[in-house]
């Protein structure tokens, strides 16, 4: 899972614009009090340009694999 705003800052675009581009591919979106957050997989469907962007930017930090920030979903808070 990602929060919207780590999404937006890794994209180097706003938050209200990561938004409308969400809701316009029409993205899976939890949200929890104020944070957004975005499963990997609706971002690797529905916005493949964005998930290789996510992809590069982990593999030239030297992560082990493209899935650091990966939340088991049964670990999330019930909304």
């Amino acid at each position: 899972m990602y929060t919207t705003s780590m999404l937006a800052k890794a994209l180097g675009i706003g938050r209200a614009r990561l938004h409308r581009l969400l809701k316009g591919q029409q993205v899976l979106v939890y949200i929890d009090g104020t944070r957004w957050l975005v499963p990997l997989s609706e971002i690797e469907e529905k916005l493949p340009a964005v998930w290789e962007s996510i992809r590069k930017a982990e593999k030239e930090r030297g992560a082990e694999n493209s899935s650091v920030h990966v939340v088991q979903m049964d670990r999330l808070p019930p909304l």
